[in-house]
Formats: structure tokens, C-alpha cells, sequence
């Protein structure tokens, strides 16, 4: 093939001609030079994959383009050559194709684009006929099989490899090969994706032809991911036929109804969705979600209306509540009182209700009338203390801190208590009662507790200017926590106050905060932070500094290193890094072994082993074609998009 000869070199000029004038001659591929400098150190790679391609060493030349590639990323050079070498080394060609589309995506306006999209095409059907050829041993080789237990595994294989590509009439003929044995999982696992995959497709009628050859509890999963596929193609009334096949009062019914009425509400069929609901013998839950809907589209008169539907008292409450919670929402507290009484007295679905709107009164001011709301609506005093947790959060935030205080005597519950003291600590920090705001931090409660809030103050007090002060409860928070770093306790608080520093641009502060850190392991993820936000900034030599403070050895530091600041240096536009990425996910191994090994295994084979990995191999294989496929199509389109 004249495609083996093609591939840039700046220093062979006099080969370079003389191949350009043979391949004019010929009408192949041609390549457009590319005068741009390589990185010094993807040049000696580069060189050596040329010289390696020049002596037929195609293998060795994918190597040494790979790594070239991994320092000069984006490179329409580097990319034809790697594309070119895939191509021809053998096992390669779907990373070949990926390479090449790379190519094109960082050269769109090379010279010879048109002949290397009909190379890609070349490789497409060679790749395709590979397919075949697998899936042609692959039968032979499961027929062979005595084991019918090793026949059904190989058939199976088969048939999941077979709906990869997109060949269903032929995983239900090999479906139909799987022997019958008891317990039968192997054949009818093989029917329900055959089922699935034919109702994906539009083939509703096959699908449902296909899961009456199922038993009863495979069946239902068939009828349920036909119905699934019928409501997105928009097939309402054929998903109510299929869901009518399942049997009464099972999740799985209840589910696709419940799928079919949110469809129909989005489409502003309330009383069709309500209709569907009523089919329901499961449970109720679709009425709930018709309320929702209802809500979210603003229609609370509509949803009322469905909410007065429901028999069961628990969802009946769960509707009222959400309904409750919109207009409280929207400023209608009058309204969501309303709706409260209509729920079961002192449920905690009412109870919820009210505590939103005690929240409501107590930001807008009306204390008097958030604490009279607790005490004459929430009758049971040990379900007061959400609402009094919120009404002492809100009373701190305003800098009411002795009120606020007076109102945690009130909570009955830890939690709510260290809730409202860490509200009542940041309060006290941002008006500079440090000595105040260390005293609630230690009322908080526990360790974990103490350690967020200094650093949560240090974060505070930071944004607020204070860099002194920000400093000073860093430290602290530094020491509350130095116990945790070394259990699972930890959860990574001090990190905030590092990152707000580093993302203000303020580097040499976060890397002596880190430097505090005790934990090597900790440290070295502080550092980490740093090193993020220094590349999303462009700093990329500052980030190479930072990295280099990460321990030697340390995981955070290979990353650093290897991966993030190259990428940043040198990724190109996103149509080009999807196509490198993608290629990179197989990183340069051969996707399938020669064909001819596994032809010669047959003779020795005695189980169902080899035509698996048949099975496999041809299932990794159009998978990763499909990928790259479906990729070009985005590609394609987002091309077409941003072309005036």
C-alpha cells in the first residue's frame, strides 16, 4: 500500500521529493508539510519513529509517535505519522482511524484531507471485514463445543458482540443456537438482549415477538424496556398496550405508567396522565409525580386538583407538603398555611411545612411571628427544634448573637446546637469578636466541628480583607485538626481557606499554608490544589514550582507532572483533544490479536474458551468503531454548526 510511504520528515527533503513526485504520479494520499517546531523533547522521538517507519519497523514507530505525541499534543505531524504507523502494524486500524480523524480535526484544511478521509474509509471496511470474519470462527468454533454448558457461554458472547455492531437479526439467530439447559439463565439473558436491542432499533413488533419466548420474570424486563423505548419514540399508546402485558401490582409496571403520565403531562395531557395513573395497582406514586409536574409548570390549581386524587394518606401528605413548599417559595405564605392544615396534624411532611415558613418570617424580620408559628403550629416540643435552629441561624446572621444564643437553649436536639453555635461563631468572626467566636466554635461540639468553623472563619475573614486574622484561625483550624489528618475523620477543611488563597492569586501564602499541613499524604494533595487552580490560571511554570514541593515518590506528584501541566501546555481546541483523548484510551495496544492465531488454536480446542475470546475480541472491536463513529458524527456536526 502507497499509504506506508507517507509520513513527514523535515530532514530527508531529497526522500521527501522524490516519494511527493511518486504518489503525485500514482494519485495516493499526499500530505501537507507542516513547518512548526517540536518540542525538544518529542523531537528525538519523533526522529526515531521516522527512521523506524523508513526501515518497515512499524511497530516501533507507533511507540516512538506515541510518546512524541505525548509531548506535542495536537501536532498535525506527529498525529499523520502515528495515524500512518497504526495503520500499519497490525491490530491497529480502529486506532488508526481515531489518529487520523485527529489529524483532520488539527488540520482541517490540510491539502490532502479529502484522500485521508478515503484512507479512513479504507479502514472502515477493512475493520468491518474483520468483524465478520471473527464472528464467522466465532460460530464455527461454538459448534464445536461439546459442553453445552461451555456452548451456551460462547453463544452468549456471541450474540452480546453481535448486538455491538448492530447485527440483531443475527444475535437472535445465535441466540437460537444456545442449547436448552436447566437452569436456562444463558438463553434467556441472550433473548432479553436481543429484545432490548430490537425495541431500541424501532422494531417494536419483533421485540415483543422476541419476549414471548422469555419465562415470566425475564419476560417483564423485556415488556419494561420495550415500553421504555416506545415512550421515547414518542409511541404513548403502543407503551400503555405493552405495559398491560406485564402483570398487575409489580414495580416494574408501576414504573413504566408512571413514566407514560410524566410524558403526557409534559405534553399539557393532565387528564390523560390521570387516567394512566388510575391503571396503577402498585402504589400511587404517579399521582405524586403528576403533581410535581404540575408545579414546576406552575399550574398549583391543577395540582391541588391531583392532589385531592390520592387515597393514600402518606403520598396525599407528600403532595400537600411539595405544593406547600412552591408557594412558600414564591412568596405565598398565606397559601402554604392553607395548604399545611390540609396534611395530617403534627406529621413531620406538616411539621416540614411549617418550618420553611418560620424560616420565611424569621428572614423577613417578623421574629414574633415565627416563634408564636412554633409554638401554636408544631405542638409536639420535641419536633420544635429544626424551627428553632433556624429561627437562632438567622438571628446570628443579623448579628442578633445574644438572642441567638437565648434561642439555642431552646434546641433539643445536638446537632441543631452545634448548627446554630458554628452560625453564631462566624457571626461573631466577621464583626471581630475572635475571643467570642472561639468560644462558640468550642460550644460547636466535636473536634471535626471545631477545626471547619476556624476554617471556615479564616475563609471569612480572608474575603473579607483580613489577612492577618485569616491567617491566625487557619493555624488554629490547622491544630483542632491535627488529630483527624491521621484518621478517617478528616474531610479535608483546611483545604478551603489553601484554594481561596491560591485563587486569589495569592500562591506564596497557600504554599506556606501547606507547608503547615502535617500529614505528608495531605500535604501533598494540599499542594495538588494549588498546582489546579495555578494551570486554570496559565500559570504553568509557577505550577511546575509547586509540584516540585510534592514529595518524591507521592502519586499527586507523578500527576502533577506527567499529566495536568502538559495538557495545559500544549492541548489544542476541543475538537482535536476528543479525538486525541479517545485514541489515547487504547494507548497504542492492538485492540484484537492476528486473526491467523487464533485460526490456528481451533485445531487444539476442546471448550468454548477460544471462540469467547472470538466473541470478545469482535465485541471490543466495533465497539470502539462504533465510538469513534458516533464521535465524528459530533465532530461533523459541530463543524457544520460553526461554519457561517
Amino acid at each position: 500500500m502507497l499509504m506506508k510511504r507517507l509520513f513527514y520528515n523535515r530532514k530527508h527533503i531529497l526522500c521527501r521529493l522524490i516519494l511527493l513526485l511518486i504518489l503525485l504520479a500514482a494519485g495516493p494520499v499526499t500530505v501537507r508539510t507542516c513547518g512548526a517546531t517540536l518540542p525538544y523533547e518529542a523531537e528525538a522521538n519523533y526522529e526515531r519513529g521516522i527512521a523506524a517507519a523508513e526501515q518497515g519497523e512499524w511497530i516501533l514507530a507507533v511507540g516512538y509517535f506515541n510518546k512524541a505525541q505525548w509531548k506535542a499534543l495536537g501536532s498535525p505531524e506527529v498525529l499523520f505519522n502515528l495515524a500512518l504507523a497504526c495503520s500499519n502494524a497490525g491490530g491497529r486500524d480502529v486506532l488508526a482511524i481515531a489518529w487520523f480523524r485527529a489529524y483532520l480535526a488539527a488540520a482541517p484544511d490540510a491539502a490532502n484531507a479529502e484522500q485521508v478521509l478515503k484512507e479512513v474509509l479504507k479502514l472502515e471496511i477493512r475493520v468491518e471485514a474483520t468483524v465478520r470474519k471473527l464472528f464467522s470462527k466465532a460460530n464455527d468454533t461454538a459448534a464445536m463445543v461439546v459442553d453445552d454448558s461451555d456452548k451456551a457461554n460462547a453463544y452468549g458472547e456471541i450474540v452480546y458482540a453481535r448486538i455491538q455492531v448492530g447485527d440483531i437479526a443475527g444475535a437472535r439467530e445465535a441466540a437460537a443456537l444456545i442449547p436448552d439447559i436447566f437452569p436456562n439463565h444463558r438463553r434467556f439473558s441472550a433473548y432479553s438482549q436481543v429484545a432490548r436491542a430490537q425495541a431500541e432499533a424501532g422494531f417494536f413488533n419483533g421485540a415483543l415477538e422476541t419476549a414471548t419466548l422469555l419465562e415470566d420474570g425475564y419476560k417483564q424486563n423485556a415488556y419494561s424496556n420495550i415500553a421504555d423505548a416506545q415512550i421515547k419514540a414518542g409511541g404513548i399508546a403502543g407503551a400503555i398496550k405493552t405495559a398491560a402485558l406485564m402483570k398487575d401490582s409489580t414495580y416494574e409496571r408501576a414504573s413504566i405508567y408512571r413514566s407514560i403520565a410524566l410524558v403526557q403531562v409534559e405534553a399539557g395531557d393532565i387528564a390523560g396522565a390521570r387516567k394512566t395513573a388510575f391503571l396503577i395497582t402498585y402504589d400511587e406514586y404517579a399521582f405524586r409525580a403528576i403533581v410535581k409536574a404540575q408545579v414546576k409548570a406552575g399550574d398549583i390549581v391543577g395540582a391541588m386538583e391531583t392532589a385531592a386524587l390520592i387515597e393514600d394518606v402518606g403520598e396525599k401528605d407528600e403532595s400537600y407538603k411539595h405544593i406547600a413548599t412552591a408557594q412558600i417559595g414564591a412568596g405565598n405564605i398565606d397559601e402554604a398555611m392553607d395548604i399545611a392544615a390540609l396534611i395530617t396534624d403534627n406529621s413531620w411532611d406538616q411539621i416540614n411545612v411549617y418550618n420553611d415558613i418560620v424560616k420565611c418570617r424569621a428572614v423577613s424580620g417578623d421574629m414574633d411571628g415565627a416563634f408564636e408559628l412554633v409554638e401554636e403550629k408544631i405542638g409536639d416540643p420535641e419536633k420544635q427544634y429544626i424551627a428553632y435552629g433556624y429561627i437562632a441561624i438567622v438571628q446570628a446572621e443579623a448579628g442578633d448573637i445574644e438572642e441567638a444564643i437565648g434561642t439555642v437553649s431552646l434546641i433539643t436536639k445536638d446537632y441543631w446546637v452545634e448548627m446554630a453555635y458554628s452560625a453564631i461563631s462566624r457571626a461573631q468572626a466577621m464583626a471581630g469578636d475572635m475571643d467570642g467566636a472561639r468560644n462558640s466554635a468550642a460550644l460547636a461540639g466535636t473536634e471535626k466541628e471545631i477545626a471547619n468553623i476556624y476554617t471556615e472563619i479564616a475563609k471569612a475573614r480572608f474575603e473579607a480583607g483580613d489577612k492577618h486574622s485569616a491567617d491566625k484561625y487557619f493555624a488554629l483550624g490547622i491544630e483542632a485538626s491535627a488529630d483527624l489528618f491521621e484518621t478517617d475523620a478528616y474531610d479535608g477543611y483546611v483545604f478551603d481557606i489553601i484554594k481561596a488563597r491560591a485563587g486569589a492569586g495569592d500562591i506564596v501564602r497557600a504554599r506556606k499554608m501547606a507547608a503547615l499541613v502535617p500529614n505528608r499524604e495531605w500535604k501533598a494533595i494540599a499542594y495538588y490544589h494549588i498546582v489546579e487552580l495555578q494551570i486554570e490560571a496559565g500559570d504553568i511554570s509557577g505550577a511546575r514550582e509547586t509540584a516540585a514541593l510534592i514529595e518524591d515518590g507521592n502519586a499527586n506528584k507523578r500527576i502533577a507532572e506527567k499529566i495536568d501541566i502538559p495538557r495545559a501546555l500544549a492541548m489544542p481546541d476541543p475538537e482535536v483533544r476528543s479525538r486525541v483523548e479517545l485514541a489515547i484510551k487504547y494507548r497504542g495496544e492492538p485492540l484484537f490479536d492476528d486473526l491467523s492465531r487464533f485460526l490456528k488454536s481451533l485445531a487444539a480446542a476442546e471448550s468454548g474458551d477460544i471462540a469467547v475470546a472470538l466473541a470478545d475480541a469482535a465485541a471490543g472491536l466495533t465497539e470502539a468503531l462504533k465510538e469513534l463513529q458516533e464521535n465524528d458524527v459530533k465532530w461533523q456536526g459541530s463543524r457544520a454548526e460553526s461554519t457561517p
